[in-house]
Formats: C-alpha cells, sequence, structure tokens
C-alpha cells in the first residue's frame, strides 16, 4: 500500500524506517525526498507504488511509458482540482473526461496554475509532458524515441531538460528514458504535496517549494535501513 507522510521533524522519519525495520519489511522499495516550503523543511514518504506500476506498464515501449505517464500525471491534476473545488455535483461533472472539455489535459493545467496550486517551473514541464504524450498518441507507428527523430520532438526533449534542472536543480539524465522517469517521479511527488498542503481548503497556502534532495530506495536489506534511520538521526 501507497503511505503518503508530510512532516518537518526527521526524526519522526528515522522512527517510521524503524518501524521498517521491526517489520523485517526487505526488498520493501519506498522514496525519501526532502522538501523545502518557504522556511519549512518537509519529508516526503512513500512506498513508489505508482512509479513501479509505471516502470511495469512502459516497459513494452517508448509510447507507452510516455503516455501512461501522462495518463497518471493527469488523473494527479484533476485529483488536485477536485480537492480545491467545492465538493458537488457540478465539480464532477465539470472535471470527467467523458462529459466536459474542462477536464482536457491542457485546460486543467492552466486552470491548476490560474488557481496557485501548481508552479511555473512546473507548468512548463507539465506542458512539455503533454505535448509529449501528444506526439506518440497521435502517430502510432512511432513506437521509440529514436523513431521520433523531429525537429519538435527534440525540442519538447530539450524543454523537459531544462525544466527538470529548474525543478531539481541538478543535471537531467542523457537518456530519454531515464529522463521520463526522472520527469515523472519529480512531478508525481510535487502533485502529492499540493493535493495535501495547498488544495485542501484548510491547509490553502501560497507555494514557494524546491526539492532539496530525493533519494531512491529499491531492494532495499535491513542494513540500507538502518543506515538511513541512523543518517537523519544524526542530521536532525
Amino acid at each position: 500500500m501507497t503511505r503518503t507522510l508530510w512532516y518537518q521533524d526527521r526524526e519522526f522519519l528515522a522512527n517510521i524506517i524503524a518501524q521498517e525495520l521491526l517489520l523485517e519489511r526487505e526488498g520493501d522499495p519506498f522514496i525519501v525526498v526532502t522538501l523545502e516550503d518557504g522556511k519549512k523543511n518537509l519529508i516526503f514518504y512513500d512506498a513508489l507504488e505508482v512509479q513501479l506500476k509505471l516502470a511495469a506498464e512502459g516497459i513494452f515501449s517508448d509510447r507507452l511509458l510516455v503516455i501512461v505517464a501522462a495518463a497518471y500525471i493527469e488523473d494527479q491534476l484533476r485529483s488536485l482540482l477536485m480537492a480545491y473545488l467545492s465538493d458537488t455535483d457540478v465539480t464532477d461533472e465539470l472535471l470527467d473526461p467523458l462529459k466536459s472539455d474542462v477536464a482536457a489535459f491542457g485546460t486543467m493545467l492552466k486552470l491548476c496554475l490560474a488557481l496557485g496550486l501548481i508552479m511555473p517551473e512546473w507548468f512548463e514541464a507539465l506542458k512539455q509532458l503533454a505535448r509529449l504524450r501528444n506526439t506518440f498518441a497521435h502517430s502510432p507507428q512511432l513506437a521509440t524515441f529514436e523513431a521520433l527523430n523531429t525537429k519538435d520532438a527534440h525540442k519538447i526533449l530539450a524543454q523537459l531538460r531544462r525544466s527538470y534542472t529548474e525543478i531539481r536543480g541538478e543535471t537531467p539524465p542523457t537518456e530519454d528514458r531515464t529522463l521520463i522517469f526522472g520527469v515523472f517521479n519529480t512531478l508525481n511527488v510535487l502533485l502529492a504535496y499540493a493535493h495535501d498542503n495547498v488544495a485542501a481548503p484548510q491547509k490553502r497556502s501560497v507555494l514557494r517549494l524546491r526539492i532539496v534532495s530525493m533519494e531512491y530506495v529499491t531492494g532495499v536489506d535491513t542494513a540500507r535501513l538502518q543506515q538511513l534511520h541512523d543518517g537523519l538521526l544524526s542530521s536532525s
């Protein structure tokens, strides 16, 4: 089961990992992300369920990877708007992709930016991901990034790399599939934060969010969990 916890106390995360040690959940992958929102330092802890599903579903082709990644992100945008707007049948109908043009990826993306639910840097990355999805979706004969050898596609991937650097403050991956996973995982974390800490009426605030660090932990054993536990306590 996916677990998403937000908190400011690093010792709390260490205690969570200690619980994992006690349960001896060897091989259970998860992600630990340090975020900064204004003056607050927060930790995102998640069991990587969605990321693992994406890896499994996108294994067959680059085309499928991009389409599935965009579908997951599109669903997050919808959930973000659902959390922000009034809980009514009108909202449900407005965001129903089968009933309303408002529920289109591009329109929801613009709404999220206009409402302050996402940051401009996220908007650009999300827009380029949608463009790449459309390029693959409308060209079923193109299954790989190598086959997608057009000037427009190169521009999209170049912009995704610039957005990755703007958001993460890191050099983007050179391999295209790795880039898509990196962009997806980054946006997944940020949109989850916005949903839980910005969109909810009782928690609405202005976004000033940046990623401080992101560590993917897969195939972990109890020794690695203990190392994380000790390291977090020593840096708190």
